[in-house]
């Protein structure tokens, strides 16, 4: 590395170097707030499709509780399935499973027709 001779004509003088350090700096802030305007559109613009979707979900959520209500006469809220006194087929029952529930403890509906 060669240093720069205060006789060399070609060399950068220290003020047109602090010029060149200035105009990158410019050249940097601007880049910086190009980029932080454009993810603040994004993210406006993402905000705005979130709200879209979640008020389409809402509404859609709205109409199937209508429909439950209609068909069922009932709050969907309020809406349990039929309790039977054997499991009835439920996954949660038998020896292989690992979840015993009290009342299906014992009770097993056979799914071949040479047991039925």
């Amino acid at each position: 590395m060669t240093a720069a001779h205060p006789s060399d004509p070609t060399a950068p003088s220290y003020a047109d170097l602090l010029a060149q350090n200035a105009q990158l700096q410019q050249q940097l802030d601007a880049q910086k707030q190009y980029y932080e305007q454009q993810a603040a559109q994004l993210k406006q613009q993402y905000q705005a499709e979130l709200a879209r979707i979640n008020q389409a979900l809402t509404d859609a959520i709205a109409k199937q509780q209508r429909l439950i209500h209609r068909l069922f006469g009932q709050k969907s809220e309020g809406l349990t399935p039929p309790t039977t006194p054997y499991c009835g087929g439920c996954q949660t029952c038998g020896s292989s499973s690992s979840i015993w529930l009290s009342g299906c403890v014992g009770n097993r509906l056979s799914t071949s027709a040479k047991y039925a």
